[in-house]
């Protein structure tokens, strides 16, 4: 709508009207307008960044091992695993025995719900790694370690429960068995020890023991003493027969001298017929030269039969004597043999009484080791089904807030307060310049510019 705007133009002659005064900067209204929208926006911005509470973390770590095969030496890194136990980690039951054993030990205040601690809880797996972030944050700095851990020992007792339940009772029964039998075992073994102690039962082979070994040893020497005794009987017969033949038997030591008086007697011998074949018998008797030669011979002949007679009763002697104690030995060799039969007997009788309490040891060490292999392939089987879970680290308290960041966010207040500022005084202008553009109609009249 057109303005009408009637002014007193100056006539001729006449002076112009008076310029306004000018008005200092700080109280132009720019300047006020931007004061008090930076002013309003800062103030409101600082009091909503300050008045926020300050966000703590804990944060622990777990180590899900899953079981290798068999030809793995390496650990392999299983994401589906760790997957299933972010989800086992944040279901419902865990989280309301979690809030129970809390609000039990008086750390969570009342009207906290399972979905509260949910929304505080988070499971964050690490890349190419079998490890489990747990972590807690909220405003109650003295509450989330105690949440973490007390999360971390539900889960880890939940998981034992229900391990407990699908193959907990079979191990502890066949555990149990395993320690009736290892007892029943030592048992066995120290019967079996006393058992051999008391009867002398060195070896498990039967032919190594005392008794059995003493009785081959008696037999042999039975034998031995019986070819001494014939090969004594049949030198004391040669000894006999050669005697009754006439021809000389001396001991071994007087072998040599007799030889030697033989060798004499045959030289005399000769000696004594040379003379006797170129003298006359009283010629070599008057005749002391010759005569002495069959004194000397019948003096060798003596010292012969004499050697020979003293000999062949030494030899016969210890023929006889070699042959009688050779029969002797056989005889107590026999005695003892057979006194040791009797307790060969007894002893095989025990020898058999102690292989069978050997096999009976070594049925129950087969019942054992079936047992340990029952155990282990139940584990085997428990660790397929629950891997290893591991607590690497624990929570502790936090000391300083991950967030807000309170001057980072004060700045960017100000700078949005300053941007605002800006804006206001940029609008104010653009309105105001506005409104001074509008058309006007301006009529003059004698004078008067309407």
């Amino acid at each position: 709508m057109a303005q009408l705007h009637i002014e007193r133009l100056p006539g001729p002659g006449q002076p112009d009207s008076p310029t306004p005064p000018a008005i200092p900067w700080y109280r132009s209204r720019r300047l006020q307008v931007f004061a008090v929208v930076s002013g309003i926006v800062l103030t409101v911005g600082l009091l909503i960044v300050f008045l926020r509470p300050p966000i703590y973390e804990a944060s622990a770590s777990l180590l899900t091992t899953p079981l290798p095969d068999a030809d793995q030496t390496e650990t392999i890194v299983d994401p589906q695993h760790v997957a299933i136990q972010r989800v086992l980690l944040t279901g419902q039951p865990l989280l309301v025995e979690t809030l129970n054993r809390l609000e039990w030990q008086g750390l969570v205040p009342e009207g906290v719900t399972p979905a509260d601690l949910k929304a505080m809880l988070s499971v964050e797996p690490v890349p190419d790694t079998n490890l489990v972030k747990l972590r807690a944050e909220g405003a109650d700095r003295d509450l989330l370690a105690p949440l973490v851990n007390t999360w971390i020992d539900v889960y880890m007792e939940t998981r034992a429960r229900e391990i407990q339940a699908t193959t907990g009772a079979t191990l502890d029964a066949l555990r149990r068995q395993l320690a009736t039998l290892e007892g029943k075992i030592i048992a066995k073994r120290e019967a079996l020890d006393r058992f051999r102690r008391q009867y002398d039962i060195a070896s498990l082979e039967r032919s190594e023991n005392a008794v059995l070994a003493r009785l081959k040893g008696l037999t042999k020497s039975l034998n031995e003493a019986s070819e001494a005794e014939v090969n004594a009987k049949a030198r004391l017969d040669a000894i006999r027969e050669a005697i009754e033949r006439g021809k000389p038997v001396v001991p071994d030591e007087d072998k040599r001298v007799l030889a030697v008086l033989e060798e004499r007697a045959q030289a005399l011998r000769e000696r004594l017929t040379e003379l006797e074949q170129r003298f006359t018998p009283d010629y070599i008797r008057l005749n002391p030269a010759y005569s002495k030669v069959p004194r000397q011979l019948r003096e060798v002949e003596a010292k012969i039969a004499a050697l020979v007679g003293r000999g062949r009763r030494i030899v016969l002697a210890q023929a006889e004597q070699d042959y009688a104690s050779a029969r002797q030995a056989v005889l107590e060799i026999k005695r003892q043999l057979q006194e040791h039969k009797k307790l060969a007997t007894e002893f095989s009788n025990r020898f058999a009484e102690h292989e069978a309490l050997v096999k009976e040891l070594e049925q129950m060490e087969e019942t054992q080791r079936e047992l340990q292999d029952r155990i282990t392939r139940l584990e085997v089987k428990q660790m397929e089904k629950y891997p290893q879970v591991e607590v690497v680290e624990r929570a502790y308290r936090p000391q300083y807030p991950i967030r807000p960041h309170y001057w980072r966010d004060a700045g960017l207040v100000a700078l949005g307060a300053l941007g605002t500022g800006l804006l206001a005084v940029w609008l104010l202008e653009y309105l105001t310049h506005r409104e001074r553009g509008l058309p006007e109609t301006k009529l003059t009249l004698a004078g008067v510019h309407v």
